[in-house]
């Protein structure tokens, strides 16, 4: 028997909190998302500014969560822990269902398959084939359309 929560329950988001805050709160400690700069100006007429740095991990919400990083190795690190907190916390998800949206030059990435058009991506214990969606793909995320180049 599996046991969970109806689908638009008031108690939902409550306890979305309280399972995934913990995840979440971990990867922000490693530091593993996309590094975004940009100044700051303290003062522009003297033209004096500092440098922020953030890193953005992505965005989680219930059953949808999607993480954004710089490279191939650092979503693999995310992905670990991420399956570790999944089984620890008897979460069924379905790895095939995984979308992978990249900014990049294909034939430049090591695990590329150019055979199938498929890109192998370690999956905390499993490696699972994907197809990336490049430059001109669309993804709807969280009711957000996105693409690697912004004109969507």
């Amino acid at each position: 028997m599996i046991t969970g929560i109806d689908q638009g329950e008031i108690i939902s988001p409550l306890l979305w909190i309280i399972y995934y805050n913990p995840l979440l709160a971990l990867l922000k400690k490693k530091d593993l998302g996309f590094l975004m700069t940009g100044r700051r100006f303290i003062n522009i007429y003297a033209g004096r500014n500092t440098v922020k740095h953030l890193t953005f991990l992505g965005c989680a919400y219930m059953d949808d969560t999607g993480f954004i990083t710089n490279n191939q190795k650092n979503l693999e690190r995310i992905l670990i822990i991420a399956d570790s907190f999944y089984q620890l916390n008897d979460i069924k998800i379905n790895k095939e269902k995984s979308e992978l949206l990249i900014k990049t030059n294909l034939k430049k990435l090591q695990s590329y398959n150019a055979s199938d058009n498929t890109i192998t991506i370690k999956f905390g214990a499993d490696l699972i084939n994907i197809t990336p969606l490049t430059n001109n793909n669309t993804i709807c995320f969280l009711g957000v359309w996105i693409n690697a180049n912004n004109t969507n």
